[in-house]
C-alpha cells in the first residue's frame, strides 16, 4: 500500500457523494449516504461507517463491529476537506485511529466527475417504449448483432429495490452506462459486457434452462421467442425468495429501424417495471465471440517423435495466436467448466 498512487474519482449519484477506485483486488466503490449506517471491510475486519457534515468537512464515524477490536483500537474517524481553491485545490483526507492521524493528500487530474457515474437519462412515463407486435406470418426474429450503449432508463432502482439489491449496489448501478455487445454464437444469441466485477457473458439458449446469479441469488432462465421479442422466464431456486417475489421476466426488443433502432430491455418483477433502452454504436458484432476453426479429425497434428540423440528442445519464444481448435468445449465441459464461459471460452481468440 505505501508505494500505491491511487486515483480516486468522485460524483454525486442522486444526491449522495461516492468515489471509485481501481485496486489491486478489483474496483472498490465507497458511498457516503448522510446519516446512514454503512456496513464495510477492511482487511477482513467488519465496520460501520456514518457520514455527516461538519461545516466544509466531511466526517466519518468508523466503529469495528467486534467489540473488543473497538475496544482495541479507541476511537477512529476520517475526515475529508479540500485546502486551495479551484483547480490547484488538494483533497486531503484525514484518518485517526486512538492517537495516531494520517493525512493523504490528493491532486485533481482534470475537473469532471467520473463518467461511468453520469446518470444517464431518465425515460418520461409517456414515453415508455412499446414492444413490435407479433408477425402473424413469421419471418426473422430481430437480429441485435453488434454494440449498444445504455442511454435511457425508467424505473430500474424500483426494480433493483424489489429484488433486494443493497442501496451502495444500486447507487453505483444507477450511474453506469454498460456497452453490451451482442452475437450470434453457433445459432445461440449471446452478449458480453464489462462489469466493475469482470467480464459478464449472457447466453440465450432457445428452450433450454440456464442457472445463473443475481446478487447472490440463484435463478433459472429459459428463453423464447414471442414473435419479434425474446422472452426470458426468470425463476429463483429458492422457493421462499420466488414466493416473495412473484412473476420475473425479462423481453428485449427492438423499437425503430436500421441504425437508428433502440434494443429495449423490459425487466418484471412482481408489479415493478423496469425499461432500460440502448442506442446502437456501429454495427458490427463482437469479434472476440467469432468462432475459430474447428479443426477436422484427420487433420489433428501429430507431435514430433522424441530425439533419440537429444539436440535442443524446441523455441517457442515470441508472440502465437490461436488459429485452430478440435474438442475444446468437450475437454472444458469435462473439467466442470460452465456453459456461459464454455460459451465465451469458444469463441477467443488468444495471442
Amino acid at each position: 500500500a505505501a508505494g500505491m498512487k491511487p486515483v480516486q474519482e468522485w460524483a454525486r449519484v442522486d444526491g449522495t457523494w461516492q468515489f471509485f477506485v481501481h485496486t489491486p483486488l478489483g474496483l472498490k466503490v465507497e458511498s457516503f449516504p448522510l446519516g446512514v449506517e454503512m456496513i464495510d471491510d477492511v482487511d477482513g475486519e467488519k465496520i460501520t461507517k456514518r457520514t455527516t457534515w461538519d461545516g466544509a468537512v466531511m466526517h466519518t464515524a468508523v466503529v469495528p463491529m467486534n467489540a473488543s477490536t473497538a475496544a482495541k483500537l479507541g476511537e477512529m474517524s476520517m475526515r475529508r476537506y479540500l485546502v486551495g481553491s479551484s483547480e490547484s485545490a488538494k483533497l486531503v483526507l484525514e484518518m485517526r485511529v486512538g492517537s495516531v492521524i494520517c493525512f493523504r493528500e490528493f491532486t485533481r487530474v482534470g475537473a469532471a466527475p467520473a463518467p461511468a457515474l453520469a446518470p444517464v437519462v431518465v425515460v418520461p412515463a409517456t414515453q415508455v417504449p412499446k414492444p413490435p407486435k407479433p408477425d402473424a406470418e413469421g419471418g426473422n426474429p430481430p437480429d441485435f448483432s453488434g454494440k449498444w450503449q445504455l442511454s435511457a432508463s425508467r424505473n430500474f432502482d424500483e426494480y433493483l429495490k424489489a429484488i433486494g439489491v443493497s442501496y451502495v449496489k444500486r447507487s453505483l448501478a444507477a450511474g453506469m452506462k454498460p456497452v453490451q455487445e451482442w452475437a450470434r454464437v453457433d445459432g445461440t444469441w449471446q452478449f458480453f459486457v464489462h462489469t466493475p466485477l469482470g467480464l459478464k457473458v449472457e447466453s440465450f439458449p432457445l428452450g433450454v434452462e440456464m442457472i445463473d446469479d443475481v446478487d447472490g441469488e440463484k435463478i433459472t432462465k429459459r428463453t423464447t421467442w414471442d414473435g419479434a421479442v425474446m422472452h426470458t422466464a426468470v425463476v429463483p431456486m429458492n422457493a421462499s425468495t420466488a414466493a416473495k417475489l412473484g412473476e420475473m421476466s425479462m423481453r428485449r426488443y427492438l423499437v425503430g429501424s436500421s441504425e437508428s433502432a433502440k434494443l429495449v430491455l423490459e425487466m418484471r418483477v412482481g408489479s415493478v417495471i423496469c425499461f432500460r433502452e440502448f442506442t446502437r454504436v456501429g454495427a458490427a458484432p463482437a469479434p472476440a465471440l467469432a468462432p475459430v476453426v474447428v479443426v477436422p479429425a484427420t487433420q489433428v497434428p501429430k507431435p514430433p517423435k522424441p530425439d533419440a540423440e537429444g539436440g535442443n528442445p524446441p523455441d517457442f519464444s515470441g508472440k502465437w495466436q490461436l488459429s485452430a481448435s478440435r474438442n475444446f468445449d468437450e475437454y472444458l465441459k469435462a473439467i466442470g467448466v460452465s456453459y456461459v464461459k464454455r460459451s465465451l471460452a469458444a469463441g477467443m481468440k488468444p495471442v
